[in-house]
């Protein structure tokens, strides 16, 4: 499988990055036999704290998402992170064997792109020689993989977006073929984007 650690305003030991890459993989492995791809982030939280965020894009399509904090122990916050990852898989796992043993949608997941862009860098000053008519630079692709786009309810979407953290899900909604979009909203609420759903008929 995949695995990046990277650093942000912080130096971390190779110890410090094995021992974030063998926890996630042996996470994994334990629950998936497929691999998957995984990012991690360590950086600083305050002046003497340290912070790690894990995206862990699942073999089924799912990307699970967690992240902890520590007042003065960067291997203290990746253990906390890694535990609750841990958490979340088996969580995840429980609820796929309870799907299966349910009923089965008998629709096969179709395969999607799923690309991480680099955030792009754009200045408000103008500059002496700017051509108003330049085409836009184009977006840095810096992965990119097959994922699935899975063919589930409404009420199965957000259970799924619920266990694994995940701030957007896309899947095609059961009830009339589209592709739909789960949201999480500042407010904590989960907002749902349906193209066939206009407003009148919502109320």
């Amino acid at each position: 499988m995949s695995i990046q650690v990277v650093n942000k305003g912080i130096d971390i030991s190779p110890a410090l990055q094995e021992r974030v890459s063998d926890r996630v993989e042996e996470g994994l492995t334990k629950y998936f036999d497929r691999p998957g791809e995984a990012y991690i982030v360590i950086e600083r939280d305050g002046h003497s704290g340290f912070q790690v965020h894990c995206s862990l894009h699942l073999p089924t399509g799912t990307m699970l998402q967690t992240s902890a904090k520590h007042g003065g122990d960067a291997y203290i916050a990746a253990d906390e992170a890694m535990e609750k990852l841990e958490t979340r898989l088996r969580r995840y796992k429980r609820k796929l064997r309870n799907h299966h043993r349910g009923k089965r949608m008998g629709k096969e997941a179709e395969e999607a792109l799923y690309a991480v862009l680099q955030a792009g860098q754009t200045s408000m000053e103008d500059g002496p020689e700017e051509n108003d008519d330049a085409a836009p630079p184009e977006a840095v692709v810096v992965s990119e993989r097959m994922g699935e786009l899975r063919t589930l309810t409404v009420s199965m979407a957000v259970m799924d977006m619920d266990i694994s953290d995940a701030h957007v899900l896309l899947f095609r909604n059961i009830a009339n073929g589209q592709v739909n979009a789960l949201y999480r909203r500042p407010d904590g609420h989960i907002g749902w984007m349906n193209p066939q759903q206009s407003a009148s008929t919502t109320n």
